[in-house]
């Protein structure tokens, strides 16, 4: 096996449980270009973990998936590996925003409750609607309230800008999203949990559903993030400042590729 000697960022393995996604959200090129949803199965995977731990000697293992909370039997496959292997940290990322997801991090071995990452893209269930990302605000605020009595000390949540018919009052709704977790917070025993905001901008995708619709100019999203900007400071949040270049640039790259 490859071993690298010097310190790098995700010192974990990887093991791929499922490739694809059944969720459909319309922007996503992954949950599409790796249709169907194909599985390993549990005995696989354990198979392979137990591989990764003896040739590399790793001490944390990450399950990896677009969903993971949508392999079958997530639960069972969990426990079943933190049966066989006591001192194994296991990592789940990309968990779907519901009360599930939170039970299932919590019977993780050896895991500090330190943070979850949720993706509500949306600050309207109007627009979660239009990208077919199906959560309602009760149900992520469900979540986050769960999360906080179980003892977990933070949360990150990812917003997309620049969405097929997003309006300024969607980017209210991510305010108004987000100062509702927030006080939660307040609300939870122990010590306060931290939120953290992460904001990415909508990129057209080929293959996509959204594949043909224009991206938003740049004046268009700095006046988005400038409401954004201000709108959370004034809720005492600190904004996540990302630069815009970087979206543009990338969809030029896309049209040049396309062309």
């Amino acid at each position: 096996p490859v071993v690298p000697y010097i310190e790098v960022v995700h010192d974990r393995g990887a093991i791929e449980i499922q490739r694809g996604c059944s969720r459909g959200c319309r922007f996503c090129q992954a949950g599409i270009i790796y249709r169907p949803v194909r599985e390993r199965s549990q005995p696989e995977v354990v198979q392979a973990i137990g591989e990764i731990i003896a040739n590399c000697g790793y001490s944390e293992v990450s399950l990896v998936s677009l969903s993971t909370s949508d392999y079958p039997h997530i639960d069972e496959l969990v426990a079943s590996l933190s049966h066989r292997y006591h001192n194994l940290a296991l990592s789940l990322p990309s968990l779907y925003i519901d009360s599930f997801s939170v039970e299932l991090m919590d019977s993780l071995p050896s895991h500090k409750k330190t943070g979850l990452t949720f993706a509500p893209e949306a600050g309207s269930e109007r627009l979660r609607r239009i990208i077919n990302k199906n959560i309602s605000e009760e149900e992520l605020l469900k979540t986050a309230a769960a999360a906080f009595d179980r003892g977990w000390t933070g949360l990150k949540l990812y917003f997309m800008l620049g969405l097929p018919a997003e309006t300024m009052d969607d980017i209210e709704g991510i305010i108004s999203l987000v100062d509702e977790v927030r006080a939660l917070c307040r609300r939870a025993k122990g010590r306060t949990p931290q939120i953290r905001i992460t904001l990415a901008t909508f990129v057209p995708k080929p293959h996509t559903p959204f594949q043909w619709v224009a991206q938003e100019s740049e004046q268009g999203l700095s006046a988005k993030h400038e409401l954004l900007k201000q709108g959370l400071r004034r809720k005492g949040i600190s904004y996540p400042g990302k630069t815009l270049k970087s979206a543009c640039l990338r969809q030029h790259c896309h049209e040049e590729i396309g062309d």
